[in-house]
């Protein structure tokens, strides 16, 4: 069976999403500081924070505030968006 078969029947594959967990690699798995971070908040959370912010620190930040006063998604939108960064 390959691979493509075997994952017909999974869900979450599509291009948009594949591009999502590229950009999730490429933002966390060498970075010592966040690599560990990103267990403690949720995908959509990440991908609001891989959207609307690229500096390092900035997104730790965020990703530090969005745990510790538990920000929902919209929180979080609003707090990147109009928040200073």
């Amino acid at each position: 069976m390959s691979i493509i078969q075997e994952l017909e029947s999974m869900k979450g594959f599509s291009s948009t999403n594949l591009w999502l967990m590229t950009q999730f690699f490429q933002a966390y798995s060498e970075d010592e500081i966040l690599h560990p971070m990103v267990g403690e908040i949720s995908w959509s959370k990440h991908i609001v924070i891989l959207g609307k912010i690229k500096e390092r620190e900035v997104r730790k930040k965020y990703i530090v505030l969005t745990r510790n006063f538990n920000w929902t998604k919209a929180q979080l939108i609003r707090e990147a968006v109009f928040g200073c960064n």
